[in-house]
């Protein structure tokens, strides 16, 4: 939870500095997102009995500093540092071939639900804005560009199905909908890349304050999953990418 947290002072302290100067402008924005984790089966072989499936979205919300660097009036860079929640519901099933329980290695999982996800990030947005000239007090905008999420967190109510060696009978005794916790810990990668484009406007208040309302959309790129939680439910992950993309509602003021 401490790994983010220098690279993220140090863009806080740039952000700062540059506020200092005349062709920068420093704000705030509270963005409420709506997020879900897309499951794909990377192993196409017709003997895979592995599926991959989306259970539903997620609300989220984010909060945070936002900064415009102006190459010119139309021209911009926008930059950001973000406390992000976001997540998503999807499970895994594999219908065959499991491997059997034994007394060494007592549980073989036939399929996992997160019901939901829950991810927490530090969110860092590195965006191209190009802006038009001023209509009335307002000027419109679309962005494109990335945006790296350096977790924090990962918490996911979860249920599995399978079957466990008892070691009382020696026999194997299938289970349902089992949880071992009511929020077990989701393991998540460390960075999670995203392409990000968006569009909105800026309203004038005067001098350099404005209401910057805006909509993006951010397409996970990289897989959420980390190598610890695939190698807990191998059966089920090994041959699967999990992203996790979401589309958040802008609302900041610059000052």
């Amino acid at each position: 939870m401490t790994r983010p947290i220098l690279p993220i002072l140090l863009m806080f302290a740039s952000m700062q500095l540059l506020a200092q100067d005349k062709k920068f402008s420093l704000g705030f924005v509270a963005n409420p997102n709506l997020g879900w984790i897309s499951g794909i089966d990377l192993n196409t072989e017709s003997t895979d009995k592995v599926e991959i499936s989306n259970e539903g979205a997620r609300l989220g919300f984010s909060y945070g500093l936002v900064g415009e660097y102006h190459f010119t009036p139309n021209y911009n860079l926008a930059l950001g540092v973000n406390h992000l929640f976001t997540g998503g519901k999807f499970s895994g099933v594999n219908t065959g071939g499991l491997p059997e329980p034994t007394a060494s290695n007592p549980i073989s999982y036939s399929s996992i639900s997160y019901e939901p996800a829950k991810l927490s990030y530090i969110h860092v947005p590195i965006l191209i804005r190009l802006k038009s000239n001023e209509i009335g007090y307002m000027k419109y905008f679309g962005n494109i560009g990335f945006a790296f999420d350096f977790s924090l967190n990962g918490k996911a109510s979860a249920y599995y199905d399978g079957i466990e060696y008892v070691d009382e009978t020696g026999l194997l005794q299938p289970f349902t909908r089992r949880t071992f916790t009511t929020d077990v810990r989701f393991q998540q990668r460390f960075i999670s890349p995203y392409f990000v484009v968006g569009l909105g406007g800026q309203y004038s208040l005067g001098g350099n304050t404005a209401i910057h309302i805006g909509i993006d959309y951010n397409n996970g790129l990289g897989n959420v999953i980390s190598n610890k939680e695939v190698t807990k439910y191998g059966s089920i992950l090994e041959n699967a990418r999990f992203t996790n993309s979401y589309v958040s509602v802008n609302l900041g003021i610059f000052l």
